[in-house]
């Protein structure tokens, strides 16, 4: 930790400064401190919580949120309840569809509890979704298993990270609540007039929308430099509660 100060000089400062301090330190430092002291431990392990990420296919995925229940400490856990903001699930591609199926058959796999990490972590503010998965039945299976279950009550924010299929963005954000989402965002390049559509079906209680007005106005439509009447009216008609 080049630059910053030694652990005794660190353990006389107020915690404000100590918090300070932490925003400029990398992950692996944070950890480092939080092994020298009861007191950093305090300070500094809810803020390597504040964003968690599972990654990997279905397998590694499933895995992971399994590992969380059964090999993390109840203390662990208990920040995670209370401090974690926001949670990135990555869903990649096995290397061919033989080892999923062969995966599906050894595990006998009902779930994927993405649902239930929700249910358990009511301090979230946003789940991002980054979803890449070109093979239609492994697509197919993914959704089916995330929709096992009771549909998520929050949180309130939902992010794409990067292109998503229509019909895969659409039973994502049929899985929330009626009402449960306040805002969805998604990148600018991933929306088209089906993506917008699909947003649509959910828009009567969003309060924010992020998307790019060219991506879903038809090709001959003027390239205007702002909003146009008729994009207005439909946002305005699709998305009544937008702020």
């Amino acid at each position: 930790m080049a630059g910053t100060p030694t652990t005794p000089e660190l353990a006389t400062m107020p915690t404000e400064i100590l918090c300070m301090i932490g925003d400029n330190l990398s992950v692996h430092e944070i950890k480092e401190l939080t092994l020298t002291s009861k007191q950093f431990r305090e300070i500094f392990l809810p803020k390597l919580c504040k964003h968690l990420e599972f990654s990997g296919n279905m397998k590694g995925l499933t895995d992971s949120l399994h590992a969380y229940y059964t090999r993390k400490t109840a203390s662990f856990r208990h920040l995670v309840h209370h401090h974690t903001r926001f949670v990135t699930f990555e869903v990649t591609n096995f290397d061919d569809i033989f080892k999923m199926n062969a995966w599906l058959l050894g595990y006998g796999v009902k779930t994927i509890p993405i649902g239930r990490f929700l249910a358990d972590t009511p301090s979230l503010h946003g789940v991002v979704f980054d979803v890449w998965l070109q093979n239609r039945k492994e697509a197919h299976k993914f959704l089916s298993f995330i929709r096992k279950g009771p549909d998520w009550a929050g949180p309130k924010h939902l992010y794409f990270k990067k292109y998503v299929e229509e019909s895969t963005m659409g039973k994502i954000v049929g899985q929330f609540k009626a009402g449960a989402l306040k805002g969805i965002a998604a990148p600018h390049a991933s929306l088209t007039g089906c993506h917008y559509d699909e947003l649509a079906r959910s828009g009567a209680h969003l309060t924010s929308l992020r998307l790019n007005k060219y991506s879903f106005l038809r090709q001959d439509s003027s390239a205007l430099t702002s909003l146009n009447d008729v994009l207005i009216n439909r946002i305005s008609k699709d998305f009544p509660q937008l702020e």
